[in-house]
């Protein structure tokens, strides 16, 4: 079980926006003090349909500045390629996991 502070409400929204194919959605590093953050922007796709080329940082995990081990947060990314929808291991325990 993962702690995130996003709703599942939010999580459909970004499986949705990735699945369309008119976004990339990018899971930063964790940073003791920063906490963790995705970033959702349009893909080419999305820019030749209209959408505006400006990124919208997300906040995933809150900072704890307490020793976390870092392994267990990694970074990933989430993006359409053809007919296939790709989600990397670190995106994949946020969004699909359960509270």
């Amino acid at each position: 079980m993962v702690y995130t502070v996003l709703t599942d409400k939010q999580k459909e929204d970004l499986i949705k926006k990735v699945r369309s194919g008119n976004y990339y959605l990018w899971l930063g590093e964790y940073n003791r003090f920063k906490g963790q953050h995705m970033t959702l922007f349009p893909s080419n796709k999305g820019i030749k349909s209209g959408l505006k080329p400006r990124k919208e940082t997300i906040k995933v995990r809150p900072p704890n500045p307490k020793s976390v081990s870092k392994s267990k947060f990694t970074s990933g990314a989430a993006y359409k390629s053809g007919r296939f929808t790709v989600f990397d291991n670190g995106i994949r325990k946020i969004l699909f996991e359960k509270k």
